[in-house]
């Protein structure tokens, strides 16, 4: 977890979490929701994995507890591997020169969010510390069958 302006950030470099089966959650401890309006989450739903796909739920203090937000669903997007590829090979600029550059690569926090689907929920006015858990929903995925794949959770203080 990572607290810049007032934004918490948890995230896992370089690793995600499949969220596997419809009612699927990750949950966290004690938490102080005091002032937390919105709750943006980046994932990856792709048809290469198998995902199916769906909505998060934010429930308080247990995965069947008080509903505090919702996402709209997210949709299987396919990764479109030629554009990354594309992205990741733009010359370098130099100034005054005349001469071909060469490739610079792209950031990986970029190519990630560029594979991903951001969505976001404004949240019922929370006080406190609660256990927070997110309820991976699609009633038509199998149940062994990924959801989603959750790369980053962000806590905002102010709906954007």
């Amino acid at each position: 977890a990572d607290e810049t302006n007032g934004i918490l950030v948890m995230t896992t470099p370089r690793r995600s979490f499949n969220m596997v089966g419809p009612g699927a959650y990750l949950g966290y401890s004690d938490l102080d929701m005091t002032g937390i309006k919105q709750i943006d989450f980046l994932v990856q739903a792709t048809p290469r994995s198998g995902a199916a796909g769906g909505n998060i739920e934010i429930h308080l203090d247990s995965p069947d507890g008080s509903l505090i937000g919702q996402t709209e669903q997210v949709v299987p997007k396919e990764v479109d591997f030629r554009a990354l590829a594309a992205a990741n090979n733009q010359p370098a600029a130099k100034k005054g020169a005349a001469t071909q550059a060469s490739p610079t690569p792209m950031d990986p926090a970029a190519r990630r969010r560029m594979m991903s689907t951001s969505v976001k929920t404004t949240l019922n006015s929370v006080e406190g510390l609660h256990d927070i858990y997110f309820v991976f929903k699609n009633s038509s995925a199998a149940s062994n069958q990924i959801i989603m794949q959750v790369l980053e959770i962000q806590f905002q203080q102010a709906s954007k």
